[in-house]
């Protein structure tokens, strides 16, 4: 059975006043993956719509200082829990966990945790102005995943925007002018 760490980045892996990483959260996390033989799966922000340039950027700089990431959650749904919105991000997870159901898993955010408590979902909140430590290791478990609660979530993938659409079309256009210049 595969483990998975679902890891958000700021305040996780950061302090929340940069991008740059802190050395003890990547540490932490670097032997959560080796401990427990887990699979990095990203749900933070940094991936924004879920375009090819956000991912390749996040996957970039987390394999800098020694991070794999396995997959990426898909940011673009809507859902409820009855007439109980819930975040894209709690959602996503859901997804996730649907479509790999033999799994186990921890969600690493400092966010969020009122949709992740709210379904039950397995998760670790550290401190947002320090990041993950070594005294959260002890705290940090995974869990299997129960179908029974996420069924009970309806949802659906929210079509992107015309902001969204525009800037991910704008990506695109920079990235041809950029491969015919280095062609040039």
């Amino acid at each position: 059975m595969k483990n998975i760490i679902f890891l958000d980045i700021d305040g996780v892996l950061n302090d929340n006043s940069s991008d740059d990483f802190v050395l003890e959260s990547v540490n932490v996390l670097k032997e959560l993956v080796k401990e427990n033989d887990a699979k990095v799966v990203v749900i933070s922000s940094w991936q924004g719509t879920g375009t090819k340039a956000r991912r390749d950027k996040t996957t970039k700089k987390l394999s800098s200082v020694g991070i794999d990431v396995y997959d990426y959650i898909n940011p673009n749904f809507n859902g409820e829990l009855g007439d109980v919105s819930l975040s894209s991000r709690a959602i996503g997870i859901i997804d996730y966990l649907r479509r790999n159901s033999s799994c186990n898993y921890v969600i690493l955010d400092d966010e969020y945790h009122n949709d992740y408590k709210m379904m039950c979902l397995n998760y670790f909140r550290p401190n947002m102005w320090v990041g993950l430590r070594e005294k959260d290791k002890d705290k940090l478990f995974f869990k299997g995943v129960n179908l029974n609660t996420l069924n009970r979530v309806t949802y659906r993938y929210r079509e992107l925007g015309d902001y969204e659409k525009s800037v991910n079309n704008l990506v695109g256009v920079l990235k041809k002018v950029l491969e015919k210049k280095k062609k040039e």
